[in-house]
C-alpha cells in the first residue's frame, strides 16, 4: 500500500525521501525479520 500511495502521490525532494525510507523499513519488518 505505502508503494501504491508514493506512486500515486508521485512525491519529490524529502517527502520522496521519507516514502523511500518507510517502503525500505516495511519490507523487513512485514516479513517478519
Amino acid at each position: 500500500m505505502a508503494v501504491q500511495g508514493a506512486l500515486v502521490n508521485r512525491p519529490s525532494g524529502t517527502e520522496r525521501a521519507v516514502g523511500d525510507a518507510l517502503v525500505f523499513v516495511d519490507g523487513p519488518y512485514r516479513s517478519g525479520n
